[in-house]
């Protein structure tokens, strides 16, 4: 029996901006991918510099934009969002630290 590969699609702020962008990605898409594919992406459509520390944050936490940012694992967008992905939203946040 094959598992179905689902099409996720979230919601992208850059933290204390109102810029937003979606993104697209599959079910099966490990956060660690997440992660970076996100990354590079918003580097482009947020025109951030290369050199800047960017951090992932699941909204909806305390503390909003300064909630702890994801943490990469081999685990899949499905296995962490499946019941909740169509209500699930992410800052980009600029890390502080250097």
């Amino acid at each position: 029996m094959s598992q179905s590969i689902e099409e996720y699609i979230f919601y992208f702020k850059l933290a204390y901006t109102e810029r937003t962008v979606y993104y697209r990605f599959t079910s099966n898409t490990s956060l660690k991918n997440f992660i970076e594919t996100v990354k590079r992406f918003v580097q482009t459509d947020f025109d951030l510099e290369t050199n800047q520390e960017i951090e992932i944050v699941e909204a909806g936490q305390e503390n909003g934009e300064e909630a702890p940012a994801l943490v990469s694992s081999n685990e899949t967008l499905k296995q962490i969002y499946h019941n909740k992905h169509t209500n699930t939203s992410f800052y980009v946040r600029l890390s502080q630290s250097h």
